[in-house]
């Protein structure tokens, strides 16, 4: 069951980017500019990672069109990345992917909590941190 806390959500930002490899600095930028104020320090790089990442999944694996979003509640920060396809993400053991494909392992050791979904028109991959690493709604 959510919270009321959980159930009041801030927008920090929604943004279509392209499908090419600059959209993932671009993504990276406007998440960094959304969290000024609120987040910092370690767990900003934390973000900037696990969106890398995401960013890069939906570019390589995924379809247009490519969104990016972020929300805060008064418990969490919640980035979802939306593409065109419907084919979800698998987290893979190390010793399973030799030379890459280890990303969705990051985003599971260092999110608090992470998914996928298929939606309508292709899906969402997510990820949460909980305070304290987020500032509180004002």
């Amino acid at each position: 069951m959510t919270s009321p806390q959980e159930a009041r959500r801030e927008l920090l930002l929604e943004l279509t980017l392209p499908t090419k490899p600059e959209a993932v600095a671009v993504g990276r930028h406007a998440l960094g500019a959304a969290l000024t104020g609120i987040m910092d320090g370690d767990a900003h790089d934390v973000v900037m990672l696990l969106i890398s990442e995401l960013l890069t999944n939906a570019i390589v694996h995924g379809r247009p069109p490519i969104s990016l979003s972020a929300t805060r509640s008064a418990q969490t920060l919640r980035v979802e990345v939306r593409d065109g396809s419907e084919s979800l993400p698998v987290e893979r053991h190390p010793s399973e992917a030799p030379v890459g494909g280890w990303g969705l392992k990051l985003v599971s050791e260092l999110a608090s909590h992470w998914g996928a979904d298929v939606t309508a028109g292709g899906k969402r991959v997510w990820f949460e941190l909980e305070r304290p690493a987020v500032g509180p709604i004002e």
